[in-house]
């Protein structure tokens, strides 16, 4: 065993031919495939994305191969240019991989064989104790993404390794090689091949078939799990023991425990798509079926679950169903941690308005939400979104892609599980967009009325100054009226005093009516300031209004969707989707929500 503990599900990554021991669940699919690939020259083994092609290449087949097959796994990757090797170039590596040094005894092919092809560097390498190379192209889709010369090329010197026994040329230049060299060189050189395939690429095969006629012959559909195996592939890997290797103790699942993941994974397909040149097989009813890659994402987070109690102390832990994570949420962490791998921020905000507003919709009469499938070049129209960025989604398992009439594919999201946590994640988005133009708006009245304070505090700061004025205006002329009355009394000394009052009075005059248009200026600016504040007031109170309304129709959608639930007899489904009603339902204003709740408890 390695030093390096692993876990008991891979999750979304393949099992290796190492982890043979935990590959449980594919017996049947083994014997089958194995006794397809020892009896045929070219095999093709395909089914739809996350069905566990490569797992079952991996952990299934290469484990059982005879001592004198040599395997040579070649996965090419999606092209970019000026970095990738080509087609053959790739084989060539993983050939010198497998098999590091070349036969001595073969050395007097670098004189009459063309070094560099594949047909010259097998032979180099055969040996009497390696009889037979086994060449598995994975994920063999990838293929179709490189130069159509290098695929040419390819397409060529695959057709000379496989079906001819000696080049021409080669063949030419032997005449005057010694009895031992000639035998060496007449021994068959015995490859057989393998294409592993996602089903809706199958078209990729189509142009080898001109010098790989038989390529499409001999097909084999990987299907989904059955039940009996999912619990096959549920219990097996957690009964081994922890000294085998693994990072966690070995645990067991109670029988509710497994019915309740097997509830949660089945699939959710409400049509079956047969295909006429299936095996018998193929007709079974998918909507049985558990989907490999939903599994492994299960029962890697129950594994998780385990890892965290065992080191907290617990010991022969047991799964039940209250152990189990809630499903919905499970596949929309899965959603959204895909999402944030993805290496920049554009590239997330890209993907996400993709998929929660191209490939997700919810009917607004009945409720039901539903995927949707759209032309890859028109996703490709849409800001950020590219070809290469389409298939690492593919390859993630949040899309899958099918063929359409136009020569190009379609695309919708994976799986009906991961829809709920996509609308969830939307949901989410849009509220985020809401409470941030109610933030903005909240903050441009907030400084429009602290704008408006101050001019009611200049306002009423000037109204007091000019009330001041009148008020010292007043005093002036009351002032002026007993000097004049005075002059009039006094004679001469009084019609001077007289006509000093008289000027003060003047003065007193002008004072009063300036005093009279400043007060009326500082009651207009009043005026107006109350005025804006009773309009910043009323449009908070309109956005109340609003965000309750908002409210009270998302606590509609979640009473209708736990009505349905009910009614469908899943009161504890639609005990959670009360329950999250209840958490928008903040004021405790909508009665319904606890009448609903007593009658599902």
């Amino acid at each position: 065993m390695a030093n390096e503990l692993q876990r008991r599900y891979p999750g979304l990554n393949y099992f290796k031919e190492s982890q043979r021991a935990q590959f449980f669940g594919r017996d049947d699919e083994i014997e089958e495939l194995l006794a397809l690939i020892l009896t045929e020259k070219i095999v093709t083994l395909f089914g739809k994305s996350g069905y566990g092609k490569s797992s079952l290449l991996r952990a299934g087949i290469l484990p059982l191969r005879g001592a004198e097959v040599v395997p040579v796994l070649v996965q090419f990757g999606a092209y970019q240019p000026g970095i990738s090797p080509t087609p053959v170039e790739r084989v060539l590596t993983q050939l010198d991989s497998a098999v590091p040094d070349d036969n001595p005894n073969s050395a007097f092919l670098e004189a009459i064989s063309a070094p560099g092809t594949l047909w010259h560097c097998f032979k180099r390498r055969q040996t009497p104790a390696r009889k037979q190379f086994l060449l598995v192209f994975d994920q063999f889709e990838e293929f179709d993404s490189y130069p159509a010369s290098q695929r040419a090329d390819f397409k060529l010197q695959l057709a000379e390794l496989l079906f001819t026994r000696i080049p021409q040329a080669v063949r030419d230049r032997s005449d005057a090689l010694p009895d031992e060299q000639q035998t060496l060189l007449a021994r068959p050189l015995e490859v057989k091949t393998v294409f592993a395939i996602r089903e809706d690429r199958l078209s990729v095969l189509d142009g080898l078939a001109d010098k790989l006629p038989a390529i499409l012959h001999k097909r084999f559909k990987l299907q989904g799990l059955s039940e009996k195996q999912a619990i096959h592939a549920i219990e097996g890997p957690a009964d081994l023991p922890q000294t085998d290797g693994f990072v966690s103790p070995a645990f067991s699942y109670t029988p509710e425990a497994k019915s309740a993941i097997l509830a949660g994974l089945k699939k959710k397909s409400r049509s079956v798509q047969s295909d006429k040149n299936d095996s018998a097989p193929a007709q079974h009813d998918q909507s049985s079926r558990v989907e490999a890659f939903l599994l492994q994402i299960c029962c890697e987070n129950i594994e998780s679950s385990v890892l965290q109690r065992s080191l907290e102390g617990e010991r022969n832990i047991r799964i039940m169903p209250a152990d189990l994570p809630p499903f919905e949420r499970l596949f929309e962490a899965y959603y959204r941690g895909k999402i944030a791998a993805l290496p920049t921020a554009d590239e997330q905000t890209a993907a996400r308005r993709m998929i929660e507003d191209e490939l997700v919709k919810t009917d607004p009469i009945t409720g039901i939400a539903y995927r949707l499938n759209a032309d890859g070049r028109r996703l490709c129209s849409l800001p950020g979104i590219n070809e290469a960025l389409l298939k690492r989604l593919t390859d993630d398992f949040l899309l899958r892609s099918e063929p359409n009439t136009t020569g190009d594919f379609n695309y919708e999201v994976s799986h009906d599980t991961l829809v709920e946590g996509i609308l969830k994640s939307k949901n989410d988005y849009e509220n985020a967009k809401i409470r941030a133009v109610a933030r903005q708006e909240a903050e441009r009245l907030r400084t429009e009325a602290i704008a408006r304070e101050k001019q009611l505090a200049e306002a009423e700061k000037q109204r007091t100054l000019e009330t001041a004025r009148a008020e010292e205006a007043e005093r002036l002329k009351n002032e002026a009226e007993i000097a004049r009355t005075a002059a009039e009394q006094g004679g001469k000394r009084a019609r001077s005093f007289a006509y000093l009052a008289g000027l003060v009075a003047v003065v007193a005059v002008a004072t009063g009516i300036f005093a009279f248009f400043e007060k009326q200026k500082a009651d207009g600016a009043t005026a107006r300031a109350k005025t804006e504040t009773e309009k910043a007031t009323a449009s908070l109170q309109r956005m109340e209004v609003a965000n309750a309304a908002r409210l009270k129709i998302e606590i509609g959608k979640y009473i209708t969707a736990a009505e349905r639930m009910h009614k469908s007899g899943d009161d504890d489904m639609a005990q959670k989707i009360l329950v999250e009603a209840q958490k928008l339902d903040s004021l405790k204003q909508n009665l319904a929500i606890d009448s609903l709740l007593n009658i599902v408890k």
